[in-house]
């Protein structure tokens, strides 16, 4: 047969270090905007906590979710009070073959339900301080309101003035007659949300 010989080849493949991407779960505070947090926070490499300079994070935008590139999540504004869900993959800069993907679960909880109530009153002199308060037939989800829970707006109309205290001034020598004047309240804790 000739002049021969066999020989072996080995080749070694390293143990890639174990990825590993973890579900997160979050509660928005506000209806848009980014949320607290990463989705890294929880991500593995080696049995190690990742950090963004180890792995690239790539994901898909779903309606009002995206992962950003640096691991924070954006919720688009005025999303609709619900759970949305995300997947992201994070995979190792050092080996891009070594990925893994999870889901971000994110709850946007419903607003209290605030209420204005239409209000009349009979003023005692033609000019002055009323008795009584636009917010004491008002109701934040379904409990009576607080000045110190809401801020008034309103617009003075000729001669009445709603205060941001929630009282009501008639200017002074107001002819007799029936007066309007609409007013809003806008929840404090909602206003910092946004």
């Amino acid at each position: 047969m000739g002049n021969c010989d066999t020989a072996t080849v080995t080749v070694t493949i390293p143990a890639y270090d174990v990825i590993d991407a973890v579900d997160d779960a979050y509660e928005a505070t506000t209806a848009g905007g980014t949320l607290d947090g990463n989705v890294l926070d929880n991500d593995t490499l080696d049995g190690a906590s990742v950090t963004i300079s180890e792995v690239v994070i790539t994901s898909t935008p779903t309606g009002p979710l995206t992962v950003n590139s640096d691991g924070t999540i954006t919720v688009a504004a005025d999303t609709a009070p619900g759970t949305y869900t995300i997947d992201y993959t994070i995979c190792e800069i050092a080996a891009p073959s070594n990925c893994d993907t999870a889901t971000a679960t994110v709850t946007i909880p419903a607003y209290d339900v605030i209420d204005a109530v239409d209000d009349a009153y009979e003023a005692t002199t033609a000019g002055g301080t009323l008795d009584g308060n636009v917010l004491d037939n008002d109701t934040l989800d379904g409990a009576s309101v607080t000045i110190s829970e809401v801020v008034i707006t309103s617009t003075p109309t000729g001669p009445l003035t709603v205060n941001s205290d929630g009282t009501i001034t008639v200017a002074a020598d107001t002819a007799p007659g029936t007066y309007t004047i609409d007013y809003t309240i806008c929840e404090i804790a909602a206003l910092q949300r946004l």
